[in-house]
């Protein structure tokens, strides 16, 4: 393990050095694994479980918009069929190659892409992770509301699920979420929607929605 916190260590540094969009994990990790002893600025055990996610992922085809590290699919690696993950940050999707290598799971595929060039390799998913991707603080997103939810919507199975979070209230106004709760509904049905109460103060605040695809 102390091999693995050493080569994550030198990919954090050649981010910092070379990556020259906003860091969202300010020189550490956004996301923590705990049974790895990595800690980040959001605990991604305590976002599977408050979440729900292992049981609304049971058995699925998945697809994470920007992973990030990939330290949540990493966490949902035992419970889903098969995990595609992207991010544009090169540097992150090697610090998911390294940890999904270290512990051995084969059913995540990481690739370092823009969510709007992204085609799938197999057939459609059964469920979509957007976890504040939506638009991003870094202005890396070219994709304006309508086509972010309109391709989400085409990846996914006839009534699948989306399974949303919204930035931090920081960054997103109660007006700028609910322009994009109206977005969502062109496509999908919601079924449930709740702040959770968990984590840090990163965590707090955020509205979690689960909706499924209107045919």
């Amino acid at each position: 393990m102390l091999n693995l916190h050493s080569e994550l260590n030198l990919i954090l540094s050649a981010s910092k050095e070379h990556w020259t969009s906003h860091d969202y994990g300010e020189g550490y990790f956004y996301q923590g694994l705990n049974n790895l002893n990595i800690s980040g600025i959001r605990d991604t055990e305590s976002r599977v479980r408050a979440y729900k996610l292992t049981s609304l992922v049971k058995d699925k085809s998945v697809l994470d918009i920007g992973c990030n590290s990939g330290f949540l699919d990493i966490c949902l690696a035992s419970s889903a069929k098969y995990i595609d993950a992207l991010d544009i940050n090169p540097f992150l999707i090697k610090c998911a190659e390294e940890v999904k290598d270290f512990t051995s799971i084969s059913n995540i595929n990481f690739f370092n892409k823009d969510f709007k060039d992204f085609s799938p390799a197999k057939q459609k998913y059964e469920v979509v992770l957007s976890f504040a991707n939506h638009s991003t603080y870094d202005k890396n997103s070219v994709l304006d509301l309508h086509k972010y939810f309109e391709k989400i919507s085409s990846l996914l199975v006839s009534g699948g699920t989306l399974i949303f979070e919204s930035h931090h209230p920081t960054y997103e106004t109660p007006e700028d979420l609910m322009k994009c709760i109206d977005e969502i509904k062109f496509y999908f049905s919601i079924t449930e929607q709740k702040r959770p109460i968990y984590g840090s103060f990163a965590d707090q605040g955020r509205t979690l929605i689960i909706c499924k695809k209107k045919d």
